[in-house]
């Protein structure tokens, strides 16, 4: 049987400190920890080079809220700020952004835990992301020399849906530029089979919804605040949005 990579997603793992329980704790979890070692472009490393050496350094702080907005609310929430159908990224004033952070991370005693904050450096590009991973019965490895009527080595394969920002910050003599690729992808739930007689096997046909979008958006250099979003999600009803702030990184 022929072996297809459905899906390929890059994840940038962000280091944390480890407490380790004793020589026989288990392993981190997966995507968790610090990694010695990591696929990192030539024009990233050169980027995080000349942001070191910089007397005084210029860092930036991200952080992001993923939401979403129903459809019918959007109007009177975002009013002209409504992102565009095919997707948009504006700079918006800081009373909208603080609202909508304030709604979508509520108040009281429990509340949802807001995601780690990017501190970049000029050209320094991070990613932030709300996503989840599903591993599916992809294929069989045909074995040479098998049984006819034995399937083989099963195949596992990856899925990954969410929402992800891949975000790039650059200084400017009139304040700061953000470059920013936002994703939305999602799984059809349940994941059709198909099952093969000879031999007797089922496996999984994921199928993933995705749409994306790119843009640079200009900034004081006090920062401010970023809405980025585009059109409906799939059911229809809901907007799916990512509310930056973003401000000069104190110690």
């Amino acid at each position: 049987m022929r072996r297809e990579a459905l899906l390929a997603a890059g994840v940038l793992l962000l280091g944390v400190t480890s407490l380790v329980a004793g020589e026989e704790a288990e392993e981190p979890f997966d995507g968790l920890g610090i990694s010695s070692e990591a696929d990192v472009s030539g024009d990233q490393i050169e980027a995080i080079v000349r942001s070191l050496a910089e007397e005084p350094r210029w860092l930036v702080r991200i952080d992001a809220t993923f939401l979403r907005i129903e459809a019918a609310q959007a109007e009177a929430i975002l009013g002209e700020h409504r992102p565009a159908k095919m997707g948009s990224a504006v700079s918006v004033p800081a009373k909208l952004g603080r609202l909508l952070i304030e709604r979508a991370r509520g108040r009281g005693p429990i509340r949802p835990e807001p995601l780690p904050p990017l501190v970049l450096g000029h050209g320094h590009a991070g990613r932030l992301s709300a996503t989840g991973r599903h591993t599916y019965l992809q294929d069989y490895e045909e074995e040479r020399g098998g049984p006819a009527d034995h399937p083989g080595r099963p195949l596992a394969g990856r899925l990954e849906d969410g929402t992800r920002l891949d975000v790039k910050p650059r200084r400017a003599e009139d304040g700061m530029r953000l470059g920013l690729a936002a994703g939305w992808a999602e799984v059809v739930r349940p994941i059709p089979v198909f099952e093969s007689s000879h031999p007797p096997v089922t496996i999984e046909l994921p199928e993933m919804r995705y749409v994306d979008h790119k843009s640079e958006v200009e900034l004081p250099k006090e920062g401010g605040f970023v809405l980025a979003g585009r059109g409906f999600a799939w059911d229809q009803k809901t907007l799916r949005l990512v509310v930056l702030e973003v401000r000069p990184a104190g110690r």
